[in-house]
């Protein structure tokens, strides 16, 4: 098994067929399990809790498993946020920011290619989901920067992990200020990328 860190919220763990037998699981077994119940999870997991700069206890996590060339499974590690005791979702640690029901938040894309390999990526998804996940999207270039504005209706959507997640793979999260985007709508560029 081999854990590595990509970035300060996102982590890649490989688990080769030996893997699971170490842990008597064979591939069809676990591909029809639930990851989370397999006796290795939370060694992965406190393995993890080591290698970030901030405890995992209380965070928001979601993971992705790909099954790879026959060989072995991939499985993807994102830290979304922080629950509170309540459950709801508060802040990310890690890159100081808050989230609030209210606040949209926004995403900066480190260049223009980033951009355009969003909107390929969101040009795959079916169109019942793409039109109702673009209800939520706004794109600006500000200061020669290219923001996508996440609209606060989505914290009520089930869209809402599914958008974070995969908008996180192109662009980084900046803020979830009203002053920042008020700024970006009334002083960049509206972007239609439909």
């Amino acid at each position: 098994m081999e854990i590595k860190k990509l970035r300060e919220d996102k982590f890649e763990v490989v688990l080769h067929m030996e893997d699971l037998d170490k842990f008597n699981i064979d591939s069809s077994k676990f591909m029809s399990m639930q990851i989370e119940k397999a006796p290795f999870f939370s060694l992965i997991l406190n393995y993890i809790d080591k290698i970030s700069s901030f405890p995992l206890k209380n965070k928001k996590i979601i993971f992705e498993t790909f099954f790879i060339d026959n060989s072995y499974f991939l499985i993807e590690f994102y830290i979304v946020g922080l629950l509170s005791s309540d459950g709801d979702f508060i802040s990310k640690s890690g890159k100081n920011f808050s989230v609030s029901s209210i606040a949209p938040m926004i995403f900066c894309f480190s260049s223009f290619d980033y951009l355009c390999d969003f909107c390929k990526y969101l040009s795959s998804i079916e169109k019942d989901k793409l039109s109702l996940l673009l209800s939520f999207f706004e794109f600006f270039k500000y200061n020669d920067n290219y923001f996508l504005i996440l609209k606060d209706s989505i914290f009520s959507s089930e869209l809402y992990d599914f958008a974070c997640l995969q908008i996180s793979e192109f662009a980084s999260f900046i803020s979830c200020s009203d002053i920042l985007v008020s700024k970006i709508e009334e002083l960049g560029n509206s972007i239609n990328v439909i």
